[in-house]
């Protein structure tokens, strides 16, 4: 292959010519790159999906233990209001801050 100058333009130098062995060789290579890259891109897909999954089973878990947490302070203010006012008002500090959902404000 003749030798092309640096200073002239790559149109003027005559291109390359390559066997017809490196050819398929590139070709076989090229092929397993993009095999490669599809197989990497659908492992990639298949993470993201189970990691959006994930946040949200997690997100419904800690939904569902906001909902218990409610469910158990309105349970404790009901038995403090109940154990304050109808079994031990003696023994009730005054802080007794249950105010009933049944009750009118």
């Amino acid at each position: 292959m003749p030798a092309c100058p640096r200073w002239e333009l790559i149109s003027l130098c005559p291109p390359p010519t390559f066997s017809v062995s490196v050819l398929e060789e590139l070709q076989k290579q090229l092929l397993e790159q993009v095999e490669l890259r599809k197989k990497l891109e659908r492992e990639f897909q298949n993470l993201k999906d189970n990691f959006q999954d994930q946040m949200k089973r997690e997100l419904s878990y800690r939904e569902e233990m906001v909902q218990q947490l409610h469910i158990v302070r309105e349970a404790h203010d009901a038995l403090h209001h109940f154990s304050c006012k109808m079994l031990t008002p003696r023994h009730c500090t005054g802080s007794c801050s249950f105010k009933s959902p049944l009750l009118p404000p």
